[in-house]
């Protein structure tokens, strides 16, 4: 569940922008200095439809293959289990404990 709501000031919304060229940017590696661009990003910003989000609740689930027989679901348990990635092996934990 979440909420959105439109940024209407100019402000803000140049935050939202340099915010944005930050985060695709630093992918990249590249640690761009945007101070020359901020004039550029300023005559863009009434153009740009920022928004902010909200994240008021989350629900999950969890597949662990139970529509499978029991003899996969063992094999997928331990094999999970005897992985060296320690999330496989948590969830092979899980496994275990719910069958």
């Amino acid at each position: 569940m979440w909420t959105i709501d439109k940024i209407d000031s100019l402000e803000e919304t140049l935050d939202v922008l340099m915010a944005t060229v930050r985060t695709f940017e630093d992918r990249f590696g590249s640690r761009w200095d945007m101070t020359e661009s901020v004039g550029y990003f300023r005559r863009i910003a009434p153009g740009v439809g920022a928004f902010r989000v909200e994240v008021t609740g989350a629900e999950g689930m969890f597949k662990l293959s139970q529509e499978q027989s029991g003899p996969v679901r063992a094999q997928v348990e331990r094999s999970f289990r005897a992985h060296s990635d320690t999330r496989r092996q948590a969830v092979g934990d899980w496994m275990n404990r719910l069958t």
